[in-house]
């Protein structure tokens, strides 16, 4: 019978496979196109959003900005895509783009011509929450051939596979730290699982070989994520989640069920580069599992 260190060392080989004749696009459809695509509601006092923000439900900010990493659009791209109510306390400011609302504009931000505000509904949030939920499910079946360890409030991960690492991660260990050190090949793509209904993070994070646009940390369970003052060097998939970002930033795209922001917690846009469209990811799994059936066959 094949064992399971065999069976997991086989699946970056089957990935490498599938990749070949994968044609390379965002790992999170439509929703990659966002630096923070929220699917319910976004409450924020200070901080902002460097990329692209879409919220789904109601949204109420004071102290923020949108989009001002962004190159001038001169109207043609959204910046901002609220689904129902846009309260944009104090007048601040959407940078290069757009502001869409679908329901009702209770306080504008500022804008420049040729951008506009305008009431429309681009964006059928409900599909992509599907989608997203699919994806994380998908992500955290993926067989693990990382390695970790947690010693001395110090968590190491490590991948070695040139092309894809996955990890699934205690998550006790992932809140404990204040320093996570994470490590794979440059260009290679990291896969963080961490299960749990209620996660936290703090202290520090850092990223060696890989950079933040091939690292995605999927809270495939949680309903609850406090982050306190730390940069999260990688996109987040948390479609189940009510995120407290307090100081700090998630650095990727950060897609999330509910998000409040205080004291200066921010979306950085770093957009996911890592692994292919969602179908692919879908082709691993089911390559994977033929891959065991036939190995099991032989045994």
């Amino acid at each position: 019978m094949t064992s399971v260190s065999t069976w997991r060392s086989c699946a970056p080989i089957v990935f490498v496979l599938v990749l070949a004749t994968a044609a390379q696009a965002s790992l999170f459809g439509g929703a990659g196109d966002y630096n923070a695509f929220i699917l319910n509601d976004l409450s924020a006092s200070g901080g902002d959003t460097e990329g692209r923000l879409a919220v789904g439900h109601n949204t109420t900010m004071s102290g923020y900005s949108v989009g001002s990493r962004l190159s001038n659009s001169y109207g043609t791209l959204d910046s901002l895509v609220v689904g129902n109510n846009l309260n944009a306390i104090g007048g601040w400011q959407v940078f290069n783009g757009n502001a869409v609302y679908g329901n009702t504009l209770i306080s504008a931000p500022s804008i420049v011509s040729p951008n506009a505000i305008r009431k429309d509904t681009p964006l059928n949030f409900d599909s992509i929450a599907v989608s997203m939920r699919t994806l994380s499910s998908q992500l955290a079946s993926l067989p693990d051939n990382g390695t970790s360890n947690y010693q001395w409030t110090t968590l190491t991960i490590i991948g070695t596979d040139p092309t894809l690492n996955v990890i699934t991660i205690d998550p006790d260990d992932w809140a404990d730290a204040y320093d996570r050190q994470i490590t794979a090949p440059a260009g290679s793509t990291m896969i963080v699982n961490i299960p749990g209904t209620s996660n936290s993070m703090r202290g520090g994070l850092a990223l060696n070989g890989v950079d933040r646009g091939h690292v995605l940390y999927n809270f495939y369970e949680s309903a609850s994520i406090t982050s306190s003052s730390i940069a999260v060097m990688g996109s987040i998939l948390a479609p189940y989640a009510s995120a407290t970002i307090s100081g700090g930033a998630f650095e990727g795209n950060a897609i999330l069920l509910n998000a409040t922001q205080t004291n200066g917690g921010e979306f950085h846009d770093y957009p996911f580069v890592g692994v292919p469209e969602p179908a692919t990811i879908g082709m691993l799994l089911i390559g994977a599992i033929a891959f065991w059936r036939r190995t099991r066959s032989r045994a």
